[in-house]
């Protein structure tokens, strides 16, 4: 995952996307491993600090920018739930169909979060 940082600050998501997925299955023992433990929390965090800089960028009123710890922990949760089901899965997706549905989850969740502001 520090491959997709080292090409583009925020990287580019499907890049980031791919990235993470293939360092899920390059060992799926210590990835169902990982999961079952509730170790996974350590990846929620990275994955936070990853979303993250994605979001910003995208978030253009300050209602928006507020919103923005709720969208992360909404997509990131969604994420690791996603990755979960995967993990456990009888017949899992190719991590390249899964790096695709994950960009495509992203990009429509990230907008909706940041075009969505609250009028008070």
């Amino acid at each position: 995952m520090k491959t997709a940082h080292e090409v583009e600050d925020p990287p580019a998501l499907d890049l980031l996307i791919e990235s993470l997925v293939n360092a899920l299955t390059e060992n799926p023992t210590r990835t169902r491993l990982l999961f079952e433990s509730g170790e996974h929390l350590y990846l929620v965090e990275r994955l936070k600090e990853m979303t993250l800089p994605y979001l910003k960028q995208r978030a253009m009123t300050s209602q928006q920018a507020a919103n923005l710890p709720y969208v992360l922990d909404y997509i990131v949760y969604g994420m690791t739930a996603l990755f979960n089901t995967w993990i456990r899965a009888e017949n899992p997706l190719p991590p390249r169909e899964l790096s695709r549905l994950l960009t495509m989850l992203l990009q429509s969740n990230a907008s909706v979060g940041t075009v969505y502001s609250q009028e008070t």
